[in-house]
């Protein structure tokens, strides 16, 4: 345990840390901003504007596949409805077919 209250990096860290801890409760109670508060603002925006983005990319990513089902769904009742118009057009196309020849053996114009 001594060796470890005895490596620089160790102690850097903590005393960051106590100091980061001493700035977030300065903030906190401080009314108005402070020039600290300002630049930690500085610091802290772009690493969150970059986490926000990449939580976007990825929730983008898994929600393509959570629609992925629904929109299989729907193309298959849309085949279905293809299938059906085309069958109507061609009864369509029969009944206009029929209608010509009737018309024709009636001699009618």
């Amino acid at each position: 345990m001594r060796k470890l209250w005895r490596s620089k990096i160790f102690v850097f860290g903590f005393i960051l840390a106590l100091l980061s801890v001493g700035v977030m409760i300065y903030a906190f109670v401080s009314p108005s901003p402070t020039p600290i508060t300002n630049l930690m603002g500085v610091i802290v925006t772009p690493l969150e504007k970059g986490v926000s983005w990449v939580g976007d990319g990825i929730g983008g990513f898994f929600a393509y596949f959570k629609g992925y089902d629904e929109l299989e769904r729907e193309n298959a009742r849309l085949r279905d409805r293809v299938a059906e118009l085309q069958k109507l057009e061609s009864e369509y196309y029969a009944a206009v077919s029929e209608n010509e020849d009737l018309r024709s053996l009636a001699g009618l114009k």
